[in-house]
């Protein structure tokens, strides 16, 4: 009876939606966006800011209980003078409105446009535009017929899936408020997990790798928390003598700590050593790391810690690959995960 009675209610809520007209799509959308920003306190706001060859870049997202994105701005202030602002909103995760807003000193102008849009198509585009040094309030401004055609839409959503792709998968996104700044910290936040990880939800898949790949497949664990955030990746490898195991640990969907084993069992006696990756601010703030051969390994814990000294550089590209890393893990247990369904 359930199951029936959510049936209609998805059809007559399809029915309602497809079969209004446009400027009736526009005013619900409109109604959308205004519930949204009316709520925007009740959100969860995180943020990023980073700094590339060519331009600087400042992120925001909100996340609602769920903690879906359900509002985002990018903010591009490029070295030649251009300024970008991008509003992206989503409901049910999909995308209906973006609101764009350009600066060009060079080019003289400022534009706004706002895009509408319902089931992947631009319903209605607006644009607006007058010149740099114009003072007239943009509300004044008569809105002209922007570009709705398919190309106009997949340019944006490219631009809205890069966004999400690029600084959500990777982590960049942030709450302020919960950085972990000192080793200690780390720690603390590490024994925390530990103290919690029977209430995890644990899922135990086995990453087939093709053929020609095959030393690559692997076992891979995740523990995900009641707010269905991953708190830890496990993944044990091994290859012709040679294995370990690599765990990843998570806060606010953020790497902060990596542990990884390694053992030779090819050498005689057989060598091992451990590493410790602590992050801070979305870089590698030290690595940690123990050697010894043969029994040594049953008694690591007396083994001293040596901290390995490297340069940013390394530094930089060390986090890349563990965030890389993180990234093909992830990919791996998702599409493990939807191939069950």
């Amino acid at each position: 009876m359930k199951k029936s009675i959510l049936i209609i209610t998805f059809l007559a809520f399809v029915l309602s939606v497809f079969g209004q007209t446009e400027e009736e799509q526009v005013i619900r959308i409109r109604g959308l966006y205004q519930n949204t920003m009316q709520n925007l306190q009740f959100y969860t706001k995180r943020a990023n800011q980073e700094k590339q060859e060519e331009a600087f870049l400042k992120y925001t997202a909100y996340h609602n209980s769920l903690d879906e994105i359900v509002y985002h701005k990018m903010y591009i202030d490029e070295l030649n003078g251009d300024i970008s602002t991008y509003h992206c909103y989503k409901k049910w995760g999909t995308l209906y409105f973006i609101f764009i807003e350009t600066e060009s000193e060079e080019g003289n102008n400022r534009t706004q446009d706002r895009i509408y849009m319902n089931d992947s198509m631009i319903i209605r585009s607006l644009h607006k535009e007058k010149k740099y040094n114009d003072n007239t309030d943009f509300s004044k401004i008569k809105n002209s017929e922007g570009n709705k055609s398919n190309n106009y839409f997949k340019g944006y959503h490219e631009q809205y899936d890069w966004f999400i792709k690029e600084q959500t998968e990777y982590n960049i996104f942030t709450n302020e408020n919960d950085s972990l700044l000192t080793i200690k910290e780390i720690r603390a936040e590490y024994s925390k997990i530990m103290r919690e990880m029977n209430s995890y939800t644990v899922h135990d898949v086995y990453y087939q790798a093709p053929m020609e790949y095959y030393w690559a497949s692997h076992p891979i664990k995740v523990m995900i928390n009641n707010k269905n955030e991953i708190k830890i990746i496990e993944v044990n490898w091994s290859d012709e003598g040679f294995g370990g195991t690599d765990i990843y640990y998570f806060k606010n969907r953020k790497l902060f700590f990596v542990y990884k084993t390694e053992q030779n069992g090819r050498s005689d006696p057989e060598q091992w050593s451990q590493y410790r990756y602590y992050f801070k601010n979305n870089s590698l703030l030290t690595i940690l790391q123990k050697e010894g051969e043969g029994e040594d390994f049953r008694d690591h814990i007396k083994t001293p810690n040596k901290t390995k000294n490297i340069t940013a550089k390394v530094k930089e590209e060390t986090y890349k690959n563990l965030i890389n890393e993180v990234k093909s893990y992830k990919n791996q247990f998702f599409g493990i995960m939807e191939s069950m369904k």
